[in-house]
């Protein structure tokens, strides 16, 4: 099994390895000795025959292009507008006037310095479609998280987040409902936009005021088909969203202590003090008791993989 999700790799230093050895051939008999033979997809034998040294870029971060290639994501410098660009391609008749404009000939690496093809081939590649500024008016304190986007409904709409650090010292009561503050926890405010590339106009907004959710490479947010799950360290629980027709739609939130669990409980609560609070939190709890059971379950002698267990402990 991990032999054929090797050959499947689309890493590049697994395609390399796999070329040189010729380990290539998925099927073959086990014990026996794959033919030294190697087999790729057509689109993966194309060798660039034009490299361009330096071109000249906007001042922005490109993000992704689309599933669909036709569209390339980029956030401005100061991470409050999204640019969406269309994807010409290099065989485009502007493209190719300029290549003929800068006299390039046969060579298959240009870098003259002060030409013209640096300086506007991104712009012949990648047209401007839309400019779409998200973090103005009532988001005037937010910026773009530039490590997290998501694309929805076969890349339809793509979800971004913008975030802020949170003005002034959270409820004292917040302290004490969620024990987790104390363990490493920054508060912000968050608001996710739904954006319709098809259409280039924001869609629906949700806003996650206080709270406290992992998003630098989507490692709190799973997304499953329509379905997206967030995790907060803050509230201890898992925001659970369908999107549907551009609109984000509450389902549910996992866990026992949510968003505002006491304002919204119908029975009445015995006041809470520092007494209460329980040492570890409820997924920590649950994680670590996985963690711990995992070590028991290996075969051998569990005592370094306890002691690492215990070193790592917080």
């Amino acid at each position: 099994m991990a032999y054929e999700k090797r050959l499947k790799s689309h890493n590049l230093v697994h395609l390399l390895q796999n070329r040189e050895s010729g380990y290539t051939n998925v099927g073959q008999q086990p014990g026996r000795m794959p033919l030294l033979a190697y087999e790729r997809l057509f689109y993966k034998c194309i060798t660039p025959c034009l490299t361009i040294d330096s071109i000249t870029i906007p001042p922005i971060y490109l993000r992704k292009f689309t599933p669909d290639g036709r569209k390339l994501l980029a956030f401005s410098q100061d991470q409050r507008s999204l640019l969406i660009y269309s994807y010409g391609g290099s065989s485009c008749a502007a493209v190719g006037e300029l290549i003929r404009q800068a006299n390039v000939g046969s060579d298959e690496f240009f870098s003259s310095q002060d030409s013209i093809l640096k300086s506007q081939i991104f712009e012949r590649l990648f047209p401007t479609k839309e400019t779409l500024n998200l973090c103005q008016g009532d988001f005037g304190l937010y910026y773009l998280h530039r490590e997290f986007s998501v694309f929805l409904e076969d890349g339809r709409y793509a979800m971004l987040a913008a975030m802020t650090v949170v003005r002034g010292a959270l409820p004292v009561e917040d302290y004490v409902r969620y024990p987790d503050l104390f363990d490493k926890v920054d508060a912000f405010s968050y608001v996710f936009f739904l954006v319709d590339l098809k259409l280039g106009v924001v869609t629906d907004r949700l806003i996650l005021p206080n709270d406290s959710i992992v998003i630098a490479h989507n490692h709190g947010i799973s997304v499953f088909g329509s379905t997206v799950m967030m995790m907060s360290r803050l509230h201890q629980c898992v925001y659970v969203y369908w999107v549907n027709d551009g609109k984000f739609h509450q389902q549910e939130t996992i866990g026992p202590r949510p968003r505002d669990f006491i304002e919204k409980a119908t029975t009445d609560f015995d006041n809470l003090d520092a007494t209460t609070v329980l040492p570890i939190t409820h997924i920590k709890q649950r994680v670590l008791s996985f963690q711990y059971r995992q070590i028991n379950d290996k075969s051998g002698n569990p005592t370094d993989s306890q002691k690492s267990f215990y070193k790592n402990f917080e």
